[in-house]
């Protein structure tokens, strides 16, 4: 009987075998005395090949001489150390093949000596999908600056044929839809590093899911019931991630003007559910205060809802300097009368000054580094042209805890509220 099979018994290794990671035992003087399943399958070795071996087997050559140096120090100070995204980190396989990973380590003591158990993860397709969005990102930026120096000269042009005042109302009308969909898609560029964590979740899950039903398939342990629980949560993930793919897509599709009528409860609920990955990211607590029976409104949902994410996400950068347990987001909706429907958006943050409000709505106007100042501009349209009002309440002073609230009315839909 080897001495590692005094340490872990045989429960122990079969649930070993089942992990989706691969598992490496080591001992003291760097043999390998255990691995699973995936370890054969990711380094393409047989086990009885690996057992007994070096574990440098698994690194790479210019690396490897080095590696023995860093085991001796881990033993003396063992500690166990969890799986980072490192971008270094690299196995090797039997082919010579190099592989990205993330490694972690867990000290195993006992009566038979120490060893160290290397739980090791194959990380390639993350990295193809990482590389992939920040590809994304990157034509996405490179679009949204193109189009906002477009956009600039066209509004240079447009103060020079102001005398042809059809024309000019006919191409301003058009201008007007182009910097809306690009506002739309400077705000998915800006949320573009959390999408890429949020679409990361569900994917990987879908792979750890799908390599345990195959693994189950090929032991011959896949039980029915088991197979069917592991395909139904790779369903809801699947759908999960489609379901953020599909609400960008809609946020960001270019259409001509549709109105319809709504409560507004349901597009705050959509957005908030849009925005969710960020705000969860940027650890923003959310209080909703919706007020009941709500009377509809008629309006273009995407341009409403655009506004709401740009309020949301201005509320969320402004409170980026508090504390993670006091960022706190308000929204509430509000029947003002019988004719005029409410909805707030308000932060505990800083605060805007009386200067930097008086602005605050004019085009090209930013406080921020990277901004182009059309956000607000874009949302005041919209909101004027659905015949309703925007306007910001402020109390700056980081004592003062007031914060900004953006506050919009909209007009009532008579005949819907009739009904």
């Amino acid at each position: 009987m080897h001495e590692i099979d005094k340490v872990i018994d045989n429960k122990h290794k079969e649930l070993l075998e089942l992990m989706s990671d691969a598992i490496v035992i080591v001992d003291h003087d760097g043999k390998v005395v255990f691995v699973n399943k995936q370890t054969e399958m990711l380094f393409g070795y047989p086990r009885e090949d690996i057992l007994g071996g070096p574990v440098e087997v698994f690194i790479p050559y210019k690396i490897k001489k080095d590696h023995s140096k860093f085991r001796a120090s881990y033993m003396q100070h063992p500690e166990a150390r969890a799986m980072e995204v490192q971008k270094s980190l690299l196995g090797v396989t039997r082919q010579g093949v190099e592989v990205p990973v993330e490694i972690g380590l867990s000290p195993l003591a006992s009566m038979q000596g120490n060893f160290t158990i290397a739980t090791i993860r194959d990380v390639t397709k993350r990295r193809q999908i990482e590389q992939e969005l920040r590809k994304a990102q990157q034509v996405l930026e490179k679009r949204v600056k193109e189009r906002t120096a477009d956009l600039q000269a066209a509004n240079e042009k447009l103060q020079d044929e102001m005398l042809e005042r059809k024309k000019v109302e006919e191409h301003a009308r058009q201008q007007q839809a182009e910097i809306t969909h690009v506002s739309r898609l400077s705000l998915l560029g800006e949320m573009s590093s959390g999408l890429a964590h949020e679409l990361n979740q569900p994917l990987a899950a879908i792979s750890n899911y799908s390599q345990g039903c195959i693994r189950r398939i090929q032991s011959g342990k896949g039980e029915q019931d088991s197979l069917i629980q592991a395909m139904e949560r790779i369903t809801s993930e699947a759908n999960r991630a489609s379901g953020i793919i599909a609400r960008l897509r809609k946020f960001v599709r270019k259409e001509e003007l549709q109105r319809t009528c709504i409560n507004l409860n349901t597009i705050l609920e959509e957005v908030l559910e849009l925005v969710d990955f960020e705000l969860r990211n940027h650890r923003v607590a959310v209080k909703k205060q919706l007020a009941k029976d709500l009377p509809e409104v008629c309006i273009d949902i995407i341009q409403i809802q655009q506004v709401l994410v740009n309020l949301i996400w201005n509320a969320i950068e402004a409170m980026g300097e508090n504390a993670e347990d006091n960022r706190i987001l308000t929204v509430c909706t509000a029947l003002v009368d019988s004719d005029t429907v409410e909805i707030a958006v308000g932060d505990n943050g800083y605060g805007i000054g009386k200067e930097v409000m008086e602005k605050l709505f004019n085009q090209f106007f930013t406080t921020k580094e990277d901004g182009v100042g059309i956000g607000l501009s874009i949302s005041r349209t919209i909101i004027v042209d659905h015949g309703g009002k925007i306007w910001a309440e402020s109390v700056p002073g980081a004592d003062s805890g007031a914060g900004t609230v953006f506050k919009l009315k909209l007009p009532i839909e008579k005949e819907a509220h009739a009904k």
